[in-house]
């Protein structure tokens, strides 16, 4: 299964998420995939949610295969 790694860009980003939060070491078959699991974790995590503008995610292939 590849890894990736999924940034999280807001669209009215506190100062120290300027440079989007980054979630690394994601395994999944396709980047959509990948997508989705972040977006759980980020709820989860209080990075997303109700009111707090839209939020762009972005997955690139990191190198290695989770096995």
């Amino acid at each position: 299964m590849p890894i990736y790694t999924v940034t999280i860009t807001k669209q009215f980003p506190a100062w120290d998420e300027k440079e989007g939060i980054v979630y690394r070491d994601i395994a999944a078959n396709t980047k959509r995939d990948a997508i989705k699991i972040v977006r759980d974790h980020a709820r989860w995590d209080g990075h997303t949610g109700p009111g707090m503008g839209r939020c762009y995610y972005s997955a690139v292939k990191a190198s290695g295969i989770a096995g």
